[in-house]
């Protein structure tokens, strides 16, 4: 059935395939378990060893029931906050680490944006590349921010902050929406001094 569903395009397979591997490795390591204990309680009189075994799963079972749901770069708050407050002449720009979900909310149509889309690029360690990029963008510009690496969000909205008033602002478990007029490419380029 997923699969036929993914071959329509409402559910990825391939983004979701170890859901469907999991049960298989379960299987693995519960026979493993199994031969180890087996093996271990040879010999001994005491069954002291099955449940020194049986510790470790059960404190990861413990630890998921403690923490479950389970939660993880939720996008869709942050797309629900933008659909709520996108205005005709906005552009949303799509942090890299973003890409992927949002493709999916789009591909799914969880999200249909008919405003300009600018999806960043990669730069890791180079954060100067990340304003240079978006000191081409102008007027009002939404960014939005999920699987963030080593705190570039912080550092875009740090600068942005600097030189623009946030005019709306969103943060959720994973991710962030802002909304900042930047003015015209000029402007931008002379407050970043970038060429």
């Amino acid at each position: 059935i997923q699969l036929i569903l993914s071959s329509f395009k409402i559910y990825p397979f391939e983004l979701r395939l170890i859901l469907y591997q999991t049960s298989l490795y379960v299987i693995a390591m519960a026979i493993g378990v199994m031969q180890i204990s087996d093996i271990l309680t040879k010999g001994m009189k005491s069954k002291w060893v099955i449940w020194i075994t049986a510790i470790f799963p059960l404190i990861l079972c413990i630890d998921l029931c403690l923490h479950y749901p389970l939660k993880s770069e939720e996008l869709k708050p942050s797309l629900r906050y933008i659909t709520d407050h996108l205005e005709p002449d906005q552009t949303i720009y799509v942090y890299y680490g973003a890409i992927p979900s949002y493709t999916y909310y789009t591909q799914t149509a969880y999200v249909n944006f008919k405003n300009k889309i600018v999806f960043g690029n990669c730069f890791r360690g180079q954060d100067q590349n990340y304003l240079t990029e978006i000191q081409k963008k102008s007027g009002k510009t939404w960014m939005l921010f999920s699987h963030i690496y080593n705190d570039e969000n912080k550092t875009i909205t740090h600068t942005l902050d600097s030189l623009y008033k946030r005019q709306l602002s969103f943060k959720t478990f994973g991710s962030e929406a802002y909304l900042y007029d930047l003015g015209t490419p000029t402007q931008i380029e002379a407050h970043f001094n970038l060429k």
